[in-house]
């Protein structure tokens, strides 16, 4: 259609309002347009346009329920204004439709660190050892959650394990692990 060439190239040329027009009047012809949907949402985003963009990210999950990156969308925009209930509430949304992906469920410990819910950061972190005991970014957020809680030993574990996955995200570790050490001497 005209209007999804449109919306594309004024999209790729970042005149974000042409772009948003152009979509809005494809919706209007073809209201189950998956794509014009997300490029709208991030059209929205980008002109921040908060509460257009989870208007209409919510729209086309009500259309598409099973599209997780629909629902990770959908997160970032809860997340971004602090509500961090909402986001959570997205992440599970999508685990519900792909319980085994690693990278959710890192997004939902990252999450939980960031509102400082540690305890739910640890167990959904630990769930995503479990589904990728390979995924380096899963064992470096876990042992983060470790060194807020003041689990030097779990995080020292961790950052063992780390070692033989991603070196470089093992150095930074260790060097969190060091610096926790350091403010808890000087209380």
């Amino acid at each position: 259609s005209a209007y999804a060439f449109l919306g594309d190239y004024y999209n790729r040329c970042e005149r974000w309002d042409k772009a948003i027009d152009a979509y809005e009047k494809l919706i209007i012809l073809k209201p189950a347009s998956l794509d014009a949907r997300l490029n709208l949402s991030n059209c929205y985003r980008q002109t921040g346009q908060e509460h257009e963009s989870i208007v209409s990210t919510e729209q086309m999950l009500q259309l598409f329920p099973d599209y997780t990156f629909g629902y990770v969308c959908l997160a970032f925009d809860y997340a971004n204004q602090g509500e961090y209930d909402q986001a959570v509430s997205c992440y599970q949304k999508a685990l519900e439709v792909e319980p085994h992906s690693v990278k959710l469920h890192v997004q939902l410990g990252k999450l939980y660190i960031k509102s400082k819910q540690w305890s739910k950061a640890i167990d959904t972190l630990r769930e995503a050892v479990e589904v990728d005991p390979k995924h380096a970014p899963a064992h470096f957020e876990l042992g983060k959650a470790y060194i807020e809680t003041n689990n030097r030993d779990l995080a020292l574990h961790t950052y063992s394990i780390l070692t033989e996955l991603d070196e470089t995200l093992a150095g930074q570790l260790i060097k969190q692990i060091g610096e926790e050490k350091q403010s808890t001497a000087s209380l």
